[in-house]
């Protein structure tokens, strides 16, 4: 060994002297200073060691933060001229070497290094920028990582190990460095080696090291290069490659650049990379007063901004740094300055004046680096990206910066403009390229109001930010208001043009906006000068126009015109924009609108004007037709104005022309006007031309013929020059004149004179009286033989079609009805009696008569004799159309001519002959002897009468038929015209001594409706003409009533009568209202009853046998309709109804003796009528006491509604309940009558009004009140109302027996007492305080009311109460062990039904309890102590226990006396462990009790699981720790997880899993235990339950055997707890969650290939055989079974399957599991074992037990396979079976992944498959399946069953199957989890539903397959299908098919309803739900 050298020897004696102060004592030392000294020096030094640790271990977040410190103290550190300061950085997975090229180390250095808070860099004055740390603990956070440091700079060698004590600050000398430092080379003097802590290595902060940013290089004072190497790792060479990166620093010439060189030597980059930087710097100075900077007079804020090669900005975020990087705030360049930071460097001090100067000077800062940025092209106007814009620190100190470097960008002229000076950002705008003229300049402005044109166009959001405004056409506009029409006059054309390109290419969406604004500018140049604006009020008066395009008519002169400049509107743009502010096209209409409009009114233009305006219009095709055309005014031959109409065109067209016409007009005084000459336009247009000015402008060609409706001057002039010429004129212009002729005209053309011919000579006739010489009408008269010839029109070249228009003027052309008549009358004036030519004539007319000539033709009959009869003719008013027989007054022509229809139409229809009238017939009759008139003929007028006043068509109205009626009524009351006829002579009455019908024969009046029954006519006569009527109501009701009174009815008389009545009733509410009065409903005598009468209201037509009070008709008259309808629509009669139900219940309540089944049918009957009159009802019960009850005294049977309540308490006297008596009419008095169930109300105004009676309460009050509290209490867990509440507290209404009374009195809540809710208690103080007097018992059930008011204070039990033991304590060895070997047990029960516990809570629990120790001593006493309400006692009695249980060393003090000591273990001890485990469960607490008494394991085990109390979440093999083996124990458990689950507790839907990490701290209980896995680093990283909203923590979560982190999820977030994974393993976090103490994988999923390899097998193989499987199977003979049937399993396999409803799920469990007999053998069920003692264990006297287990890989692998397969088998099995079943959609398991051929499915997992029945085929299936198990189908299947399987696609359920497989035989137990429990009720269908539900759950039975590899997985094809089995809404199969057992809670189905429980056979599952404190209470608190 080499010698020390002097400097050596002086380095090691420095380091051991600072070992020595630091408190490193050698044993001869500890021996001189003495035991008492080095007590207090070793607290002391702890107390170092733990503040030390604890500040280095909190100062920095990051472990990694050490990094920086070594870079601030390599750059703090002193360095040889010429050498350039270096820093290296060595990675291995073992080690960190730091190297630094410096002086190396002194003895201060050494110190400070060794101490805290004594930094050398504090105080020293090298610098005026300071040092970059100074706290002097910034090198103590290399302890996050390394275990130990060893530093070596010679002569100095030695090293701080953490793991030795005070070691991080006491230096132990290394005396060999050599072999730690064979890495220095010449250029490093000083090494730092870091080694790892235990069990750790360092390659988890490669990355760290990788990510060190170069920029910290910047701003050291003297550190110019950072190398940094990482090692190559052999055990991961894909995770980490070997680099070598170095930084070094560039700084420009100038000091304004720096170029930080990086270079990769593992890559070879070359170049290398280049990071660029602008630095700016800026000296402060008058600095604040800083104690820490106290030697500093300037300081320097230095600004980094980062460009590149081309100086542009980089935008990037950049880190702010004192000296070394701090953080990052969002800034984007870097800020260097001496801050002062926090303690972790990781934040400036944001309440120092320090830093908020230096921040004040980084502003200034800023504005000064913008000189630089001006300088360089690429940052002079790019500058601006720097602004911290966005994303910076909002608000604090930071926030401040950046609103402080905006404010002075802003406030300072900091940009340039295009004029190139600089100009602050309010005072320029930006300019877009639009609004710049030809040249290149705005155009309006100067240039030094908008910034340079250079600005990039991205950054304009930013200059916006800094307040440049956009230019835009508010701005243009606001300029141009300023302007004049002179300024725009003075403009240039360029420059109007320009304006109006910026317009066309700028305006945008505000075009409307920009337009109303331009218009009030003068911006518009007319022709002949001037510029004009365009706004409304001015263009709407005087619009402006563009003149029209070249080629057009030219306007004419006279129109006034405002019109643009024509050289201007030639500018496309400038016309764009005179059309946008309202110039308009000067069109033809417009011009023709202006012509149109000087023609409206005189004075008329001139004849010039005149035609021009003709020829303009006529030119213009769009203005021919205007509507105006007829107002021109033209001119005449004279020169006179006219208007068309008034004008002829002057042409000469023969002899009808108006040239030729008017020649003569002069001479007769007529002047005829002509256009005038000029109106002329080329020839080729002459003819439409001429048209145009007849048709539109009114101008005539054809003689005028009508004005005014009158033939017009111009056609009389003709008809009197030249009559001989109008015929012809006409015929020539009819189509014209046709339209013209009016009734005068026609009149006068009519009467004129024209020449006719009657075959010998000529004549002048009128041409209305003329005949057309037509062949046929000659040939007429020729047939006619008429004594003279008719007369002719003469006319030149007759032809009918010719001259047929003259047939308008009464020309006769056809043997017409005027032809006809004129015959008529020339033969009627001759003596021709004999000529019967004259009924041809008749006929002839009325055939030819047409409707318009029928008044001509009636108005020519009745103006002379013209009828002929009887060889002679008479006038119409001489005859009548028909009459009877026998009437001789008139001549009834109907006789004559009514078999000639043509002559009936003339004289009936046409001439209007009538009837002869009833007057006249009436007349006929009363002229006549009476005698003398035969019956028959008294039948014919009868008959006519009958048949002219009731017609069987309706009249024509010319006959009034009442009036008629009225007359013949009159006449037949007054005489006797009516004959009866008799067997000797006929009797003769008046018809008011008749009546019609009667039912009963009447003494006064004659009965016709038999005598006349054989004349059908006779009843319309005598009913609706004589109106005699059937015999009133009245009146058959007298002579009924009269027979009544005389015995002379019988039923059929009344039934006769009844039936008559219902008939003829024309006041049906009269009548009834009469019947009501009186007793004439006649019942006949029956079943022993006398024959009685009654009024209508006590009788119904239909009742009930047990409706007594009422009479039922229709047992009498049921046989007759008429008589039914009587009593059921005449008397409203009804049927028994809802009130006669009701009255039968008011008859009952007034009898003595009251048949309770009669009472029972009634309530059924007003159950059933009364739906529809609830509120009648409620009032008949209210008002009346109608509630029978029985129990009741017989006064008081009868109840009214508000007596009642549905669900009351024996307490309550003053209300009946009815729940129990009338349970099954519920509906009735719940719906109904809203009989609600008791109130608190209630029960407090009873409570008081016993309070009210006596001051001292007797033994019956006192049990009646106590009663009635405890009722209330019921009502206290849903909160009582706030008046309820303060009566009980203010009111006298607690029963109270007082100290040293006997009685017991009323107090309130004011007043003094105790509750008695501890018998023992309440004995010893026992009339020496006032006490309740309620029991213990009773307490108990008013526990809910008591913590309601707040009174649990004073109960007795809150008394406290104090064990003291006396005399000498004594182990009780056997006792201790007894206990200590029940603790697990007694775990299990403490933690049963708890909503949150960890793994670690089971641990510690158990360690406790197994470390207590039971002792004896002597006696035990017991203090109690009462001192509140004024009371102070202090009472001793005997003592049974003295537990403490809390302490590190729990005890239990037993007495020494055998009794007591029995009472204390049967009693007390078990009260004790409930209390300490906190244990609130029935069950458990009860567990405690048996726990204790059993002796065994084996039995407390069987004992624990009867009762379902679940066991432990997981157990492995470890025995049982000593005392001191605890550390031991805390440090080597292996911790899973924390693990609860509670099923009811979130409504979270299924399949959205929750996995959350968080950092909260865990719920209050035992501490989480960090622990070590075996293989895996020791650090770990705790996932704890996450924060809810509310504060409290979520429940954690626990994979099932196939869930991730994408799989369906437990009801309740999870929240594990989890060893950090090992960067080396491969696993995904989810498989390290459950990560089990040994290397091998998770429990709960599939073990790697190279494990479990017997069990996978070849999986492809295996697949393919189950897929063959599949395929074959017929799915016909699947057993389907349905909850709502009778499903018949008998001839099945039986099928009990189990419902795991444990803390986990698990895998499937069959008796196939077990291992080979040959293997070890671990009592394990997966994750749900409990902590149960492993028995094979053969150590005496200690039972080693198991807390955390797994199963083992064979086990999982092959529960795995048995459920992949299952589900692959059903996949393909529903796959063959359903075409539009598909893998890929329809298979959502994620085993699914094992399918060489599928993916993992990648969402959240509800159930295994997933299916959309869109076609229905699968719900059919289900039918058929079902049909030969269930007899009775559900509702909603039987509907589709019904609807055909045709219902509408969207409306079929989707169907969810869960497919449970099994090895074993049917009966094999499968496991369900809670998660699928939960939604199994979710998606229940529930009862009785019709319609087809959304969601149908099915579980899927596979049973039966093979549990050897080397098997077929599945059986052959045709029995496979028969090992499935679906069971369709499990849910509702709970009660049946399903036995619901909770042995770690599991379920089991039964195979028939022959083995459902009886009803007192509740299983553990049934209990809670249905009773106590059960499993489902427990779930719901949760």
């Amino acid at each position: 060994m080499a010698l020390e050298s002097e400097a050596t020897r002086e380095a090691k004696g420095v380091v051991e002297a600072i070992a020595a102060d630091n408190g490193l004592f050698t044993p001869e030392r500890r021996a001189e200073a003495g035991p008492d000294f080095m007590r207090t020096v070793d607290n002391l030094k702890s107390m170092t060691l733990a503040a030390t640790q604890k500040l280095a271990a909190d100062l920095y977040d990051k472990p990694t933060h050490f990094i920086l410190e070594c870079i601030q103290n390599a750059d703090d550190n002193a360095y040889n001229l010429g050498v350039e300061p270096k820093l290296r950085f060595s990675l291995c997975h073992d080690r960190i070497g730091i190297d630094c090229n410096e002086i190396g180390f002194k003895d201060a250095h050494v110190r400070a290094l060794c101490n805290v808070g004594k930094s050398t860099k504090t105080s020293s004055t090298d610098s005026q920028d300071g040092y970059i740390g100074e706290k002097g603990i910034g090198f103590k956070s290399v302890f996050k990582v390394a275990k130990r440091v060893h530093i070596y700079s010679p002569p100095y060698s030695f090293d701080l190990d953490n793991s030795r004590e005070m070691g991080i600050i006491t230096p132990c000398w290394v005396s060999n460095p050599e072999s730690i430092s064979s890495r220095l080379g010449v250029d490093y003097q000083t090494q730092l080696t870091l080694f790892p802590l235990d069990g750790e290595d360092f390659w988890n902060l490669a990355e760290d090291f990788q990510q060190i940013k170069p920029t910290l290089l910047m701003f050291m004072r003297r550190l110019k290069s950072i190398e940094i190497s990482v090692g190559p790792c052999s055990g991961r060479p894909n995770q980490f490659r070997h680099s070598k990166v170095t930084h070094t620093t560039d700084w420009s010439s100038d000091g304004r650049y720096i170029t930080i060189h990086t270079v990769d030597a593992a890559t070879n980059s070359c170049p290398p990379i280049q990071r660029k930087f602008s630095v700016s710097r800026y000296i402060c100075r008058e600095l604040p007063h800083e104690p820490l900077r106290e030697l500093a007079e300037t300081s320097q804020v230095v600004l980094a901004f980062p460009i590149d090669q081309d100086f542009n900005p980089v935008d990037e975020t950049q880190e702010v740094h004192a000296f070394l990087p701090v953080r990052d705030v969002g800034l984007k360049f870097v800020i260097q300055a001496d801050f002062l930071l926090t303690s972790n460097r990781q934040e400036v001090h944001g309440n120092s004046l320090w830093n908020i100067y230096l921040r004040d000077c980084a502003v200034k800062g800023f504005l000064k680096s913008m000189e630089n940025f001006r300088k360089l092209e690429g940052l002079q106007f790019s500058w601006i990206r720097f602004l911290p814009i966005e994303g910076v620190v909002e608000g604090g100190f930071w926030g401040k910066l950046k609103n402080d470097i905006l404010r002075a960008v802003r406030t300072n002229p900091t940009l340039l403009t295009r004029s190139g000076i600089l100009a602050k950002p309010s005072e320029v705008k930006s300019i877009d390229d639009s609004f710049l003229d030809r040249r290149g300049a705005p155009i309006v402005g100067l240039n030094s109001l908008f910034i340079s044109s250079k600005y990039p166009r991205g950054d304009m959001d930013i200059l916006k930010r800094l307040g440049v405004e956009a230019f835009s056409w508010d701005h243009l506009i606001q300029h141009l208001q300023t302007w004049t029409s002179s300024n725009f006059a003075g403009l240039s054309n360029s420059w109007h043009e320009d304006f109006a390109d910026i317009f066309d290419r700028t305006w945008g969406a505000s075009r409307q906006s920009i337009c109303h604004k331009l218009s009030h500018m003068p911006l518009v140049p007319l022709e002949g000068g001037g510029w004009v604006t365009t706004h409304l009020p001015i263009t709407v008066v005087d619009p402006i126009y563009f003149r029209g395009p070249p080629g057009l008519q030219e306007i004419p002169a006279d129109v006034q015109l405002r019109l643009v400049d024509g050289q201007a509107s030639q500018h496309k743009s400038r016309r764009a924009l005179f059309a946008a502010l309202g110039v308009q096209d000067c069109s033809v209409s417009v011009v023709a609108s202006l012509i149109f409009k000087m023609h409206d009114s005189l004075p008329s233009p001139s004849l010039t004007q005149a035609i021009e305006h003709v020829r303009y219009i006529f030119a213009h095709e769009s203005a021919r037709d205007h509507e105006k055309s007829t107002n021109l005014f033209l001119y005449d031959s004279n020169k006179v104005a006219a208007k068309g109409p008034a004008l002829y065109l002057l042409t000469d067209a023969g002899p009808y022309s108006p040239y030729q016409l008017f020649q003569r007009a002069s001479a007769e005084n007529f002047k005829a006007r002509f256009l005038y000459a000029d109106y002329k336009v080329p020839k080729e247009q002459s003819q439409r031309y001429e048209s145009w000015l007849e048709s539109k402008l009114g101008v005539r060609r054809i003689p005028k013929l009508a004005e005014g409706g009158k033939v017009s001057p111009d056609f009389a002039f003709i008809m009197k020059v030249w009559p001989d010429r109008v015929l012809g004129l006409l015929k020539m212009h009819w189509k014209t004149y046709c339209r013209e002729i009016t009734p005068d005209i026609e009149l006068a053309i009519s009467s004129h004179q024209v020449i006719c011919s009657n075959g010998s000579s000529t004549s002048s006739w009128k041409l209305g009286n003329t005949i057309a010489p037509d062949p046929k009408l000659d040939e007429a008269v020729a047939r006619l033989q008429l004594p003279q010839s008719a007369v002719f029109l003469k006319l030149d070249q007759y032809s009918r079609s010719g001259w047929q228009f003259l047939e308008r003027f009464g020309v006769q052309f056809n043997a017409s009805v005027d032809f006809y008549l004129d015959i008529l009358l020339q033969v009627s004036s001759i003596d021709q009696q004999k000529w019967k030519n004259v009924r041809s004539a008749y006929k002839s007319i009325g055939q030819l008569a047409r409707l318009s000539e029928h008044e001509k033709i009636r108005n020519f009959f009745r103006t002379g004799r013209r009828i002929y009869h009887n060889e002679c003719f008479s006038s119409a008013e001489e005859c009548v159309w028909d009459a009877p027989e026998s009437y001789k007054a008139e001549i009834a022509t109907k006789a004559i001519y009514g078999n000639d229809k043509d002559v009936v139409h003339l004289l009936y229809d046409i001439i209007g002959i009538k009837d002869a009238s009833p007057s006249a017939v009436l007349r006929d009759l009363q002229d006549r002897d009476l005698n003398d008139t035969t019956f028959k003929e008294l039948l014919s007028i009868y008959r006519y009468l009958t048949t002219l006043l009731c017609p069987k068509t309706p009249s024509n109205g010319e006959l009034d038929l009442d009036e008629g009626k009225r007359q013949v009524k009159a006449v037949f009351s007054q005489k006797s015209y009516l004959v009866i006829p008799g067997a000797d002579k006929d009797l003769r009455v008046k018809s008011i001594d008749c009546v019609w019908d009667s039912p009963i024969a009447l003494p006064t009046k004659h009965i016709l409706k038999e005598v006349y029954k054989d004349y059908g006519f006779m009843q319309d006569f005598l009913r609706q003409i004589l109106e005699i009527d059937p015999a009133k109501n009245r009146e058959v009701l007298k002579e009924f009533e009269k027979l009544k009174d005389e015995d002379l009815y019988s039923l059929g008389v009344a039934q006769a009568v009844y039936a008559y009545l219902h008939v003829h009733t024309k006041d049906p509410e009269s009548l009834c209202n009469y019947f009501q009065r009186r007793e004439i409903v006649y019942v006949p005598a029956s079943q022993g009853k006398a024959q009685q009468w009654y009024k209508p209201f006590q009788c119904v037509w239909k009742a009930p046998a047990h409706l007594t009070h009422v009479v039922s008709l229709d047992k009498y008259y049921s046989d007759d309709t008429k008589t039914e309808m009587f009593f059921k629509k005449t008397l409203s009669v009804p049927d028994a109804e809802l009130k006669h139900y009701i009255g039968e219940l008011r008859f009952l309540s007034f009898q003595s003796d009251v048949d309770s089944g009669r009472v029972s049918q009634l309530y059924t009957d007003i159950q059933r009528y009364g739906v529809s009159q609830k509120e009648y009802v409620r009032a008949c019960f209210q008002d009346h006491p109608l509630i029978y009850m029985s129990s009741s005294h017989a006064s008081r049977r009868w109840k009214r509604r508000d007596e009642c309540v549905w669900s009351g308490f024996r307490a309550l006297k003053s209300k009946a309940s009815l729940a129990r008596p009338y349970a099954s009419f519920k509906e009735l008095f719940r719906t109904f009558l809203e009989i609600g169930d008791a109130t608190p109300q209630m029960l407090l105004k009873e409570i008081l009004g016993i309070s009210c009676k006596d001051s001292i309460v007797s033994e019956e009050q006192l049990k009646q009140i106590t009663e009635l509290l405890i009722a209330l209490s019921t009502f206290s867990k849903k909160g009582l109302t706030e008046p309820v509440r303060r009566s009980l507290m203010l009111k006298r209404c607690w029963p109270c027996r007082h100290a040293h009374e006997e009685t017991t009195t009323l107090v309130s809540c004011d007043d003094k007492f105790f509750i008695n809710d501890r018998r023992d208690i309440a004995a010893i103080f026992e009339g020496k305080i006032p006490i309740l007097t309620f029991t213990v018992e009773e307490t108990g059930r008013l526990d809910d009311l008591l913590k309601n008011l707040k009174l649990d204070s004073r109960r007795l039990s809150k008394t406290k109460g104090k064990n003291t033991s006396h005399g000498v304590a004594k182990d009780d060895p056997l006792e201790t062990r007894t206990l200590q070997m029940k603790s697990e047990a007694l775990v299990r029960c403490a933690l049963h039904r708890k909503e949150l516990f960890s793994s670690e809570y089971a641990v510690r629990l158990c360690r406790q309890l197994r470390s207590l120790r039971v002792k004896t001593v002597k006696d035990i006493k017991l203090h109690y102590l009462i001192n509140s309400q004024g009371f102070n006692l202090d009472e001793i009695v005997k003592g049974y226990i003295n537990m403490d249980l809390d302490s590190e060393k729990p005890t239990i003090e037993i007495p020494m006396d055998t009794n007591d000591a029995k009472t204390a273990y049967v009693d007390h001890l078990p009260n004790g462990l409930i209390s300490f485990l906190e244990i609130t469960d029935l069950e458990a607490r009860e567990a405690i009790g048996v726990i204790l008494r059993l002796e065994t394991l084996r039995q407390i085990e069987e004992a624990l699981d009867r009762r379902c109390i679940a066991r432990l979440p997981d157990k492995q093999a470890a025995s049982e720790p000593s005392d001191s083996e605890d550390e031991a124990l805390v440090s080597s458990t292996v911790v899973e997880a924390t693990m609860a689950i509670d099923p009811y507790a979130s409504k979270q839907p299924p399949g959205e899993p929750v996995l959350r990490k968080s950092s909260a701290t865990p719920p209050p209980g035992p501490a989480n235990v960090h622990a070590k896995l075996p293989g895996t680093p020791s650090r770990s990283t705790l996932l704890t339950p996450a924060p809810t909203p509310n504060g409290n923590h979520e429940q954690p979560h626990v994979q099932s055997p196939r869930q991730n982190t994408k799989n369906r999820q437990s009801p309740v977030p999870p929240t594990i707890s989890t060893p950090t994974p090992s960067p080396r393993s491969n696993h995904s976090e989810e498989d390290l969650i459950h990560r089990s103490p040994t290397p091998s994988a998770s429990p709960w999923a599939l073990p790697p290939r190279n494990e479990g390899q017997e069990f996978l097998g070849d999986m492809s193989s295996r697949t393919e055989r189950v897929v063959n499987s599949a395929r074959r199977t017929d799915l016909s003979q699947v057993e389907v079974v349905l909850p709502s049937g009778s499903p018949d399993l008998t001839s099945h396999t039986p099928c009990p399957s189990t419902l795991d409803c444990s803390l986990m799920d698990a895998s499937v469990q069959s008796p196939s599991n077990a291992p080979p007999e040959n293997e070890e053998t671990l009592r394990t069920v997966g994750p749900n074992s409990s902590l149960t003692p492993d028995h094979s264990s053969g150590t005496p006297g200690k039972e080693p037990f198991r807390i955390f287990g797994q199963r083992s890989d064979r086990q999982r692998a092959r529960d795995t396979r048995v459920g992949f397969e299952g589900e692959l088998f059903v996949v393909e099995a529903l796959r063959m079976r359903f075409p539009s079943f598909t893998k890929v959609v329809n298979w959502t398991s994620n085993l699914r992944v094992y399918d060489p051929g599928m993916t993992e499915y990648g969402h959240s997992e509800t159930t295994d498959i997933t299916y959309k029945d869109l076609d229905g085929k699968m719900t059919e299936w289900i039918y058929e399946q079902s049909l030969h198990m269930n007899s009775d189908m559900p509702p909603w299947l039987q509907r589709a069953k019904a609807s055909n399987f045709s219902v509408k696609d969207g409306l079929w359920p989707t169907y969810y199957l869960e497919v449970k497989s099994t090895t074993a035989a049917c009966d094999t137990p499968f496991n369900v989890s809670r998660n699928q429990f939960k939604i199994m009720e979710e998606m229940k269908v529930p009862s009785g539903i019709g319609t087809l539900p959304q969601r149908i759950y099915i579980l899927v039975r596979v049973y039966d397959t093979t549990s050897r590899v080397e098997s077929d997985v599945f059986s052959e094809a045709g029995s496979s299908s028969k090992k499935m089995r679906l069971y369709v809404d499990p849910w509702s199969l709970r009660e049946t098919l399903l036995h619901f057992e909770a042995k770690d809670y599991e379920v089991t189905s039964r195979s028939s309803h022959r083995d459902i429980k009886k009803p007192e056979e509740k299983s553990v599952w049934e209990a809670g739900r249905r009773g106590g404190k059960g499993e489902e209470e427990t779930f719901a608190q949760k």
